[in-house]
């Protein structure tokens, strides 16, 4: 489909209905939104011209503006002693009207409560930074704060990078899980400095964007990730730059730019560098650039699932170091949501034996007692099946990850978590590392990461820009 940039795909499914467009309201001497009765010009000490809240003046439309009563419109009473002054500068929204509070002593200190609470919808906990105040800080201030916003998260060893894709690979559930802690790691940090709204995608209805009407659906980046292409970023990212008016948008887009820039590997950001730099500059920004890099990473092909799914029915908690259910319930924890992201309305990724195959995971610990816990699970859902007939109700995900970690915390405090010397100084294999291998004539004491296609210590196989030699690759597995 033809757009202001372009060809674009669009997503299936979705509607041209317009989304409602909210007033906005410009705060002025710290009044509120104009009433119907009262001019947009600002009032100076209860001259009557304004909404209230003018120089003397109280809250909007009520409150003794200048030291006299409210007029019509917010004026009203004879003017104030004190000097015109300044309008402040218009920051975050403010409120109208005061909450009624009673108090509640907590820590030797009487605290606020609310007789109404706020609502839940859309509720997001309070951010260390303000982007609304953000303009209000000093030259120093801006400076530290987008060095921080757009600094290092990410430890130096464990960047973003290209993990192996490739189906032989074993530790493709600690690859997964580690991608999962990187884009948990990134969104927790957008959201403290106030620079998250670019990563809410949003669907223009007019692929021309000569309208600011959008799709009801939205997506949040660090969740829909493989719902999501480029293109579908990119003009979010346009449709931000092209109709909002407020300013922290474009330095949020280059903020969040800057954050993956720094938190990214050289040669993978360098190659979706290439790709980021053929859009219109109005769609470039941080989200295009990380929906570049988790399209690298992530591998999303059926697959590639199927083994993850196959990983996960062949995971032993026996084999983990120190035999830790803790680290097994993040592994299949990190599984289940790459199968969720990954799931739309017309294809669930997500194993219909899944379930099933959580109760079996959890009965290959060396412990009787909590290999019997998940034994019972399986015997009860099996009895209910034949007794009503019909095929057997597991319990949910999160049922059985809540009663392993449960489990396995009972059984350790009351100290008969016996795991076998011989096991406890396993560990997780780690890709590209030693660690639980004999140096021996077949196995060599460190080992190198380089391409399977062609050799190259530059790239990796999936980088490779040679043509694929399908019998060096597999060469290249026998000997790993």
């Amino acid at each position: 489909m033809e757009t202001l940039f372009g060809e674009t795909p669009r997503t299936p499914g979705t509607t041209n209905k317009p989304l409602p467009q909210p007033q906005r309201y410009r705060v002025v001497g710290g009044g509120g939104p104009p009433s119907s009765s009262s001019s947009s010009h600002t009032s100076h000490g209860g001259s009557g011209n304004g909404g209230g809240g003018g120089n003397g003046g109280g809250p909007p439309g009520g409150g003794p503006p200048g030291g006299g009563p409210p007029g019509p419109g917010g004026g009203g009473g004879p003017p104030s002693d004190e000097p015109p002054r300044d309008p402040p500068i218009a920051g975050p929204p403010m409120r109208y009207q005061p909450y009624d509070t009673k108090t509640l002593l907590i820590d030797g200190r009487n605290l606020n409560v609310l007789t109404t609470p706020r609502p839940s919808l859309n509720y997001v906990r309070r951010r260390v930074w303000n982007k609304f105040t953000r303009c209000m800080l000093s030259a120093e201030e801006r400076i530290a704060f987008d060095k921080q916003a757009g600094g290092f998260i990410l430890p130096k060893g464990n960047k973003l990078r290209v993990q192996s894709t490739l189906t032989i690979d074993t530790d493709v559930l600690k690859n997964v899980h580690n991608l999962q802690y990187q884009i948990k790691a990134l969104k927790a940090h957008v959201t403290e400095y106030d620079i998250l709204d670019v990563f809410t995608i949003v669907l223009p209805t007019d692929p021309m964007m000569n309208t600011p009407d959008l799709e009801p659906t939205k997506y949040n980046l660090f969740d829909d990730y493989p719902k999501l292409t480029p293109a579908i970023v990119a003009n979010s990212n346009a449709y931000y730059s092209r109709w909002v008016a407020d300013e922290f948008i474009p330095d949020n887009l280059n903020l969040t730019y800057t954050m993956c820039k720094n938190n990214t590997e050289d040669n993978l950001f360098n190659k979706c560098l290439e790709d980021y730099e053929r859009y219109h500059s109005m769609q470039q920004g941080g989200p295009l650039m990380l929906c570049l890099l988790l399209q690298r990473i992530h591998n999303g092909t059926e697959q590639h699932m199927e083994y993850l799914k196959l990983r996960v029915e062949t995971l032993k908690i026996s084999t983990l170091e120190g035999e830790s259910v803790d680290l097994a319930v993040s592994l299949v924890n990190a599984a289940y949501a790459t199968f969720l992201s990954a799931t739309t309305p017309t294809n669930d990724r997500i194993p219909p034996e899944w379930s099933r195959t959580l109760i079996q995971v959890f009965q290959t610990t060396s412990v009787p007692e909590f290999n019997e816990t998940f034994k019972d699970e399986e015997k009860n859902a099996r009895r209910d099946a034949d007794k009503h007939g019909g095929q057997p109700t597991w319990p949910s995900h999160d049922e059985l990850t809540k009663l392993a970690t449960a489990t396995y915390g009972r059984i350790k405090e009351t100290g008969h978590w016996d795991v076998p010397a011989s096991r406890k100084a396993k560990s997780y294999p780690v890709m590209g590392s030693t660690q639980g291998r004999k140096p021996g004539p077949s196995t060599p004491t460190t080992y190198a990461r380089s391409c399977w296609n062609c050799g190259s210590a530059d790239h990796m196989c999936n980088d490779c820009p040679k043509p694929r030699d399908e019998a060096r690759i597999q060469q290249a597995l026998k000997q790993f």
